[in-house]
């Protein structure tokens, strides 16, 4: 048995391996530092609550849905390269919200 969906709320990123080989839906909300998915994720929802706290993203190519907001402030540079080339592939759906 393995989770398929994983919702995690006011969490600090640390390196960790996820052991989560099916995760399909990956939704974090009030994350703070880089965030690296496992590999299995075809959703991931990531919402903070000051845009300079997300400090990375590392996805995968299996990334279907992909949706990102801030209620305050704008992302580091290295976060608004990464939602441009998502938004350019075309299996992927991306909203953003500020």
């Amino acid at each position: 048995m393995t989770l398929l969906e994983l919702e995690i709320i006011n969490g600090k990123c640390i390196e960790f391996d996820w052991k989560l080989p099916y995760l399909q839906k990956l939704v974090l909300k009030n994350f703070k530092g880089q965030i690296i998915t496992p590999p299995s994720v075809e959703s991931l929802s990531i919402s903070v609550e000051i845009g300079k706290w997300l400090k990375g993203i590392s996805i995968t190519q299996r990334l279907e849905q992909f949706e990102i907001n801030c209620l305050h402030g704008q992302f580091d540079k290295e976060i608004d390269v990464i939602i441009e080339s998502q938004s350019k592939r075309k299996q992927c759906t991306i909203e953003f919200f500020i």
